[in-house]
């Protein structure tokens, strides 16, 4: 350990580092202290910060709790209550003023208000105590009106009063009395300046920069409520950007709250901590500038600073003085070892070469002169990489000299296991190195020696095993998967990934001759990934290396080796694919099936030179064996599929003789019968079961020498058809046939089995009779038919044509038969026709009689006319015939059009149709009554129609129908019943349907379903009883609250103008503004009284207007010229009067016509300031309308408001705020009155310039 101590600080290397050590361990403790001691500052701070802005707020809430108190005692003392009070009735009582002022100066002097304000109910300023303001501020009287009409405190908060032009904060009371009304208010005024500023900017420790701030929101600013410390004059005026993310005022009004560090006012980096000031919208931020914060910390950072360099410094020289008296000891010893190191590098048997820092070469032992080609003397001062040229095995790149790496790294650097040295001469030898740094005493590597050893004999062993070993893995690898794998495709890419995963190939594929396009398609590819977004397979197809080795093997059917590609003559001219980079040498190897090349095999090696002998061996059997599956697979898959062709044909041959419909046989030539089908024993008799052994056909010919003449022919002729004969069944009865036989004869062509079919004609002999018979009962059928009967052979030519075809088409038989059936077809349904009797050919089928078809004929006259077709097939040894039966449909066609409209006009109504009999049996319903009633058309067609009546309904109601109808309809409402049992009203009535002969015959009846009509009638009914209560109610509570109401009106309107006049000599000004208003309140009250009843007499229709002839201009217009021309002139406007007509008469109601113009003048007058008011009456079209235009220039309406103008109580001035006594009701009478009187009425108006009303209504005579 001491030794390992003493070498340690004998390197300056060491020092160095010890010395570094020492010094980041100070600063290190240094820094991790002035960290602590800055956290435990800015904690400090923080702390500090939060506790101050707690403290203010709840030095503000206390004391705004204090004042509402003082409000709250105020607005419920009693003494101070009535001591006001009784000062309001007498204010001219000099002591009661005293009183009050005195009341007022305790509040003042004692509460620390700054003035103490009395204050009437409507915000006017009585008394004072402590200014001598003589009005409010907009803002206080604003605030006085709200706190009365609470009727508790309210605050202003802080404003600038206009009146002193001072920052001020009021609490106003109410002052409520016994009767809970309140009788004034008290304005309690409070200086900011001198009571609420100095406790928000008191800082509790001394501070440079630290202040709280008081702050609202207001629209997109923030507005500073105190004084600030550094600047001056700002109190409700300076204001910051709400969208300044820095500011800690911005940051407080968007809801944060806590410590955040930002830029205040003056743009300075501060910390503050923010916070919201319970019911109220004001915020708090308490803040310090971060300079003031942390000067501290930056005088602890310098002597903590200066500190840790005393320490590392002193360190320093320590370690220096060390390392000096160590480092004679270590040169001491460097001489003794250099000889011995000299000896060592000569005699050892690998190769050493020794170079200085700079990598130049200073020694070079033997083993390494004979390898690199130079000598000691050649190489000294030279370049390690000069002399010691090394590259790597597989890529012939280049390797970074190993000086270099040493060098670098400092320490022991082994080279790659491929590792190429060429010497001097261009020879190669595999080598194994290392190389170690050279170090001084002091541990500074002064250079470097490489060691190396000659492997050229052992990595070519090495090599040649590994790659026999890749190909026998290889081999045995695609003999496994031929066994395992049936699918080509999966073969191939097994093959394949197995070439490069166990052949350790660097790329492997198989391509397969196309034989429709005779190109090398690929089929199999590893080794090599997709690129450039296109598949392997892909990039191996655009290959012209890889086509180039494969068309060569496919050609010469032999395996094509090229052992070097980059210099390979005949590729220089193919581009070097990026993903043959690293391919030094590569194969193809035909795959060879039936003796021809199919495919090739082809790989791609790593290094040049790859295949040997040995390895081409085990290849070319490698596709041999892929050759030798492709042609197993191949002579498999014939086998399989001629296997299963030929079961398939033994199975369908099977099928066919078991259920062949001929007797089938084999026998041999004695009679024996061998086989035979279940017809054979159908036709003869015999039990399926029974042996054939049992069974000779000898036995089943009538005449035995008939045999002998089939065994003849077919001895002759082979085979025999058609033969016709007489045979003899189990039950011996005799049959007819006609019997088929072929010889089977042997080697020697005798004749040894017979095998052939025996087909029953009896039952045809049978009907050859029977149809010779009937031919001639239908002969004489046919012509005594009235319909068409026509037969025409497959050409369509007819053969036959009986009577009633000669009626219905007027040709005779002798005209039309041998002729071509379209001279009775119209030309444009001939194909159509021939058509279906193609199709009808086809089916084969004789069994069409009674399916008939409708077409189209023309008789002789060319006249065209419905008809109906049947046809049947029928077959003779001429040929295939067709045998119509047409029947002329033209009555019955326009009889069923009829019935069809009918049918289909009462199928598609909505209302439920029914057709009954006359004794009331169903016949027909439509789909709107099956869906009703919710039966089925099968469960009503035949049934009564009582099935769908309640059973408490009487006959009679049925019977009554009846008749009722016949005599010309029936209608009423009936109850019917559903299919659940449900019962619903209906509406029904009834027609009755007569045949040709005017005969009643049934019954048509169109119900609808009235349930929801008869429950919104009775809806209604309730509806207008409930209404006609309501209307009768309201009317009588109009009619009385217009009594209630006129009538004192009446009377205080009266006593009014009394009083006024009693003392119209004492009145001042203001008293008879008094009376004015009095006198124009009551006027307007009954006006609306008169507006709302006229409205709701309109609405209800409990108005009886009386029709007469009017005079427009006489009785109308110039009588609302004198009712309003004072009111006129008093406002100072103009009234026109323009009268084109002498007369004008309309047919109206007087009141109501009256009452539209009354209104119409009330708006322009209410609405007019200044200017003028125009009437003008006129006639148009030619004297039948008349005319009248009311305009004004008033303030006009906007255009959304004269959208919904007629509407009743719509104003367009809405509010407390509006500017315009009324109700809304005018417009919306004028509207109903015109449409009482037949008047149309239209509006033009502009906002600003005024409106015009035009009224249209018919003139008479």
């Amino acid at each position: 350990m001491k030794n390992r101590g003493e070498q340690f600080l004998s390197k300056k290397i060491h020092i160095l580092f010890l010395s570094i050590f020492i010094g980041l361990l100070f600063i290190s403790g240094g820094y991790l202290y002035y960290n602590y001691s800055a956290q435990r500052l800015r904690t400090d701070k923080e702390n500090d910060l939060k506790a101050i802005a707690d403290l203010k707020i709840d030095q503000f809430v206390q004391w705004h709790k204090e004042r509402m108190t003082d409000a709250m005692v105020l607005s419920k003392s009693r003494l101070v209550v009535k001591t006001i009070k009784e000062w309001l009735r007498n204010k001219t009582d000099l002591k009661l003023t005293s009183d009050v002022e005195d009341l007022l100066s305790k509040q003042h002097v004692y509460d620390e208000y700054r003035s103490v304000f009395l204050s009437s109910t409507a915000g006017k300023l009585l008394l004072s105590s402590g200014s001598s303001m003589s009005n409010f501020d907009s803002t206080t009287s604003a605030k006085i009106i709200e706190s009365v009409k609470n009727s508790r405190p309210e605050f202003t908060g802080f404003y600038f009063c206009r009146t002193e032009n001072k920052i001020h904060y009021d609490i106003v009371t109410p002052l409520i009395d016994e009767k809970n009304r309140v009788v004034a208010a008290i304005v309690l005024r409070v200086d900011p300046e001198n009571y609420i500023y100095p406790r928000i900017q008191s800082w509790p420790t001394p501070s440079r920069t630290a202040e709280t701030l008081l702050i609202r929101k207001e629209g997109n600013k923030i507005l500073f409520l105190n004084e600030l410390r550094h600047k001056k004059n700002t109190a409700l005026k300076l204001a910051g950007e709400l969208s300044n993310n820095d500011l800690p005022a911005a940051q407080a009004v968007r809801g944060v709250t806590g410590i955040f560090y930002g830029k205040d006012y003056r743009n300075v980096d501060v910390i503050s901590y923010l916070s919201s000031i319970p019911n109220t919208r004001w915020f708090i931020v308490s803040k310090m500038d971060t300079d003031e914060i942390f000067s501290e910390l930056n005088y602890r950072g310098i002597v903590i600073a200066l500190f840790v360099f005393i320490l590392i410094v002193t360190a320093a020289f320590g370690l220096t003085w060390i390392y000096q008296t160590r480092q004679s000891i270590l040169y001491k010893k460097l001489w003794e070892t250099q000889a011995e190191f000299e000896t060592i590098l000569r005699s050892i048997g690998d190769g050493v070469i020794t170079t200085d820092r700079k990598g130049y070469i200073q020694f070079m032992n033997p083993v390494a002169e004979k390898l690199t080609g130079w000598n000691l003397y050649e190489s000294k001062d030279h370049l390690l990489k000069e002399v010691f040229s090394i590259i790597n095995e597989e890529s012939g790149d280049v390797i970074q000299n190993p000086v270099e790496k040493v060098l670098r790294k400092g320490r022991v650097v082994g080279l790659s296991n491929h590792t190429i040295l060429v010497s001097r001469e261009g020879k190669e030898f595999h080598i194994a190195d290392s190389g170690a740094p050279i170090k001084n005493e002091t541990g500074e590597t002064i250079g470097v020696v490489l060691a190396f050893k000659d492997q050229t004999k052992e990595w070519e062993a090495k090599q040649e095993i590994i790659r026999l070993n890749s190909v026998y893995a290889v081999l045995s690898n695609t003999n496994q998967a031929i066994v395992r794998i049936k699918d080509n495709s999966k073969l191939f890419n097994e093959i394949c990934r197995t070439a490069v995963v166990d052949g350790k190939f660097k790329i492997a594929w198989i391509g397969m001759l196309n034989r429709e396009s005779g190109e090398m398609e690929v089929a199999a590819t590893a080794g090599i990934e997709a690129m450039h977004g296109e598949s392997a397979e892909k990039n191996i197809s655009k290959c012209e290396h890889c086509h180039f080795i494969s068309n060569m093997a496919f050609k010469t059917s032999k395996h094509y080796i090229i052992e070097d590609l980059e210099h390979h003559s005949q590729l220089s001219k193919f581009k070097m694919e990026p993903y043959l980079k690293g391919c030094g040498s590569s194969a193809s190897f035909p795959i060879i099936v039936f003796g021809k090349p199919v495919g090739t095999f082809n790989i791609f090696a790593a290094g040049h030179n790859y295949f040997r002998k040995d390895e081409q061996h085990l290849l070319d059997e490698m596709a041999g064996d892929i050759g030798f599956a492709l042609e197993f697979a191949e002579t498999e898959r014939i086998r399989r599929i001629s296997e299963a062709e030929l079961l398939k044909s033994r199975d369908e041959l099977k099928d066919y003789f078991e259920n062949d419909i001929s007797a089938d046989y084999v026998a041999d030539i004695e009679g024996k019968l061998l086989n035979c089908n279940n017809a054979f024993y159908n036709l003869f008799g015999y039990e399926k079961d029974i042996q054939l052994e049992n069974i000779n056909i000898r036995r089943l010919f009538k005449n035995p020498e008939g045999r002998e003449i089939l065994i003849e022919k077919v001895r002759t002729d082979r085979r025999v058809e058609n033969l016709e004969m007489d045979f003899i069944t189990k039950d011996n009865n005799v049959i007819n046939a006609l019997i088929h036989a072929t010889g089977i004869f042997d080697a020697k062509d005798v004749l040894v089995q017979l095998r052939g079919y025996i087909v029953d004609i009896s039952a045809l002999k049978k009907a050859e009779q029977v149809l010779r018979e009937s031919e001639e009962r239908f002969r004489s059928i046919t012509n005594s038919a009235n319909d068409a009967i026509i037969t025409a052979d497959h050409k369509g030519i007819i053969t036959d044509w009986n009577l009633g075809a000669e009626k219905i088409f007027g040709y005779t038989s002798d005209e039309i038969v041998g002729n071509d059936l379209t001279k009775i077809i119209p030309p444009i349904y001939v194909d159509e026709n021939f058509t279906g009797i193609g199709t009808l050919s086809n089916m084969g089928e004789p069994k069409l009689i009674g399916q008939t078809v409708e077409l189209t004929g023309i008789n002789k006259d060319g006249i065209e006319f419905p008809i109906e077709l049947s046809v049947a097939q029928w077959s003779t040894s001429k040929g295939v015939f067709f045998t119509g039966i047409i029947r002329n449909i033209t009555e019955r066609k326009l009889t069923e059009n009829e019935i069809n409209l009918l049918a289909n006009a009462l199928r598609s109504v909505n209302e439920c149709v029914s057709i009954t009999d006359m004794h009331d049996k169903i016949l027909f319903i439509n789909a709107a009554f099956t869906k009703t009633y919710g039966f089925s058309e099968d469960e009503l067609i035949g049934k009564q129609m009582e099935i769908v009546r309640p059973k408490y309904i009487p006959q009679e109601i049925g019977a009554e129908i009846l008749p009722t109808t016949i005599r010309g309809g029936w209608a009423g409402e009936l109850i019917n019943r559903r299919k659940d049992g449900s019962e619903f009203p209906i509406s029904l009535s009834t027609t009755v349907i007569r045949d040709k002969n005017e005969k009643a015959v049934a019954l048509i009846g169109i119900a609808s379903d009235i349930t929801k009509r008869k429950k919104a009638e009775k809806e209604l009914l309730d509806a207008k009883l409930k209404a006609e209560e309501s209307e009768k109610l309201k009317t009588e509570f109009l009619a009385q609250m217009s009594h209630e109401i006129r009538s004192p009106m009446h009377g205080v309107i009266s006593l009014a103008n009394l009083l006024r006049e009693d003392l119209k000599e004492n009145l001042t000004p203001e008293h008879l503004e008094f009376f004015d208003g009095i006198d124009s309140a009551g006027r307007r009250l009954i006006r609306t009284v008169d507006l709302i009843l006229n409205s709701s007499e309109l609405q209800v229709g409990s108005y009886k207007p009386q029709f007469t002839k009017i005079k427009l201009i006489e009785e109308i217009i110039e009588k609302i010229l004198i009712d309003y021309g004072i009111l006129i002139s008093g406002k100072g406007l103009e009234i026109n009067f323009i009268r084109e007509v002498n007369e004008a008469k309309i047919f109206g109601d007087s009141y109501s016509v009256y009452q539209l113009f009354v209104n119409l003048m009330d708006n322009s007058i209410k609405f007019t300031h200044e200017g003028s008011i125009t009437i003008k009456v006129e006639k148009i079209e030619d004297g039948r309308i008349i005319l009248v235009t009311i305009n004004d220039t008033g303030i006009g309406m906007s255009e959304e408001f004269m959208k919904m103008m007629y509407s009743p109580f719509t104003q367009e001035d809405r509010g407390y705020s509006r500017r315009y006594e009324g109700n809304g009701l005018g417009l919306s009478l004028v509207k109903k009155y015109c449409d009482l009187n037949n008047i149309a009425i239209e509006v033009e108006s502009k906002k600003g310039i005024g409106s015009q009303f035009t009224l249209m209504m018919n003139c008479v005579d």
